[in-house]
């Protein structure tokens, strides 16, 4: 069984986010368009593609159509992108989008049996088809 999501003590930034005046222009203007965009700063995977400003810029851009323009109901997005954080032990995107999951409306007993490993039951019909196909996907 993966281990529980989300409670490792020893978590910490491998790459922290350098100094304004250690960042380049490029970077500089990357940082400033995360922090002014929907996602309010630089978090997890924008770290390290600080390194290359014009990688994180493409990744921001499809990573913001797909949680802030996409026409997948919130509640189904999210549920998929804990199913799939935590079949991958991705706690950082676990911490982030299992509590934006029940904000959703998503019912919590389902966020906790992911957490636990564990497929949720009693989905709505949406919800179960978004989850079972996540399974499918993140088992192959």
């Amino acid at each position: 069984m993966p281990t529980e999501q989300g409670f490792a003590a020893h978590a910490r930034e491998r790459l922290p986010m350098p100094t304004a005046d250690a960042m380049n222009d490029a970077q500089r203007a990357a940082v400033q368009a995360l922090i002014d965009g929907p996602r309010k700063g630089v978090h997890g995977p924008f770290l390290p593609l600080l390194r290359s400003p014009d990688l994180l810029e493409r990744v921001a851009k499809v990573g913001e159509f797909l949680r802030f323009g996409s026409t997948i109901d919130a509640r189904v997005r999210e549920l998929v992108t804990c199913a799939t954080a935590r079949h991958e032990g991705n706690q950082f995107e676990w911490m982030m989008h299992a509590p934006l999951a029940v904000q959703a409306g998503v019912v919590p007993d389902a966020v906790e049996s992911l957490r636990l490993g564990a497929r949720p039951k009693g989905l709505p019909g949406d919800e179960e088809m978004a989850a079972g196909g996540a399974a499918a996907v993140t088992a192959a």
